[in-house]
């Protein structure tokens, strides 16, 4: 026991940092045969046409796919080429989480945390291809992590990365918005009615306005520079890429009696163990018989195994998403009974921007969500069960329920591990 102690103090992130790319290195080569996971099939061609000079997929900005376009560049059209670049985002993004955890945390806390994270199916699935969510991720956290250490131009330079690699990164910066607000309401109502308001009001107004200009400009001046160099059809400035962006995803609607769509595609489907399957984006099927005995004597029946050695899945992790049902409602009883500490109210803001919305497109706008949507709400709900294990127990049983909760979502991402060992 003793022993095991003083391992625990010895661990730090650089431990969990590697053991996350050794377990992201065994995947990535899977299928190594050029086939392509998922929305592969769409990136990888546009960052190949990056490379050529050629403009597309202007439904999203250019940046996420950029990364995917240096990983071919510098290591060949291969999955190597094309998913590194994702490895190395998401073992940054894990170590960007973690500092950003350590602002409320104690470095214990904030380990485990980085933990929850690291083990979620659906962050480690996206950090494993090239997709361009990870990228977005990382930019919103680190913009996070700059706003909390007070670089605030920084932070809107971090938080423009994040929206020209996906554009809903957009939702990052409302979540900050929103936090900003409710942690400085008191200050704010004070400059509002004393005799000086025009003179405590400059220093935030102009902040803001900086924040305002640096992240616009962020966006906005890349993105012109692209439609200069690639001239995609039909656009001139950077708002007609934008225009280009809302069409199509309001295109993305629901068709009537449409079958395909299942519980999991509505934004309660994430959070509500029920009908929950897999997405799934890429599945290798491997059929086998093999002679079964019926009854006494020589009769047999044939019976037909079939193995996925490979099979990537889009799924929750249940024991870190349902943890929202804990977690948001002892925010909102911290914040309602003035016991709230910075977390609470970050906690809440996160989750009202990043998973509120989707409710509104898809009942409202009846447009097509996806159950991967939720993984920017993971990271509040990772960093946010530590904490939360700490406020209703205390000791070894504050330390049992956090290694229990752990291990259960440790089990979850085992069973939806992409690659099989015990089929091939």
């Amino acid at each position: 026991m003793i022993q095991l102690k003083r391992t625990w103090v010895r661990f730090h992130i650089g431990y969990l940092l590697l053991i996350s790319l050794v377990i992201h290195i065994s995947v990535i080569s899977f299928p190594s045969d050029g086939g392509k996971v998922f929305d592969e099939q769409y990136y990888v061609p546009a960052a190949k046409d990056i490379l050529k000079g050629v403009p597309s997929n202007m439904e999203h900005p250019f940046l996420g796919k950029l990364w995917g376009a240096i990983g071919i560049a510098a290591l060949g059209d291969n999955w190597l080429g094309w998913r590194a670049p994702s490895v190395v985002f998401g073992t940054l993004t894990l170590f960007v989480f973690y500092l950003l955890a350590r602002q409320f945390l104690d470095e214990r806390k904030a380990l485990l945390a980085t933990a929850f994270l690291s083990f979620d199916t659906i962050f480690f699935i996206h950090s494993s291809l090239l997709l361009i969510e990870i990228p977005s991720l990382f930019f919103g956290l680190l913009g996070f992590y700059l706003y909390f250490k007070k670089q605030n131009l920084l932070a809107a330079t971090s938080f423009g990365l994040a929206i020209l690699s996906k554009e809903w990164a957009i939702m990052f910066v409302v979540a900050l918005l929103a936090y900003h607000f409710m942690v400085n309401r008191s200050l704010l109502r004070r400059n509002l009615l004393s005799k000086h308001v025009l003179t405590n009001a400059k220093k935030p107004v102009i902040t803001t306005v900086k924040f305002s200009a640096a992240l616009i400009a962020v966006v906005i001046v890349p993105m012109w520079v692209y439609i200069i160099v690639y001239h995609p059809p039909g656009m001139v400035y950077p708002t007609d890429q934008i225009k280009y962006i809302l069409n199509y995803q309001s295109s993305l609607t629901i068709k009537p009696n449409d079958k395909s769509l299942s519980w999991y595609n509505y934004p309660w489907g994430w959070i509500v163990p029920y009908k929950m399957e897999p997405m799934v984006y890429f599945d290798t099927a491997v059929s086998e018989s093999e002679n079964a005995q019926v009854g006494i004597g020589p009769p047999t029946q044939i019976k037909i195994l079939t193995k996925h050695p490979i099979s990537w899945n889009g799924i929750a992790n249940l024991p870190i998403w349902l943890s929202i049902w804990f977690v948001a409602p002892a925010a909102l009883n911290s914040i309602f009974s003035k016991r709230a500490r910075k977390l609470d109210y970050l906690i809440i803001a996160w989750i009202a921007a990043t998973y509120l919305p989707w409710f509104y497109v898809s009942l409202v706008m009846h447009r097509v969500v996806y159950t991967f949507y939720f993984i920017n709400v993971v990271p509040i709900l990772a960093l946010s069960i530590p904490q939360f294990i700490g406020s209703i127990s205390k000791g070894k049983y504050e330390k049992l329920i956090t290694w229990v909760w752990l291990a259960a979502a440790i089990l979850s991402f085992i069973y939806y591990f992409p690659v099989r060992p015990w089929d091939f």
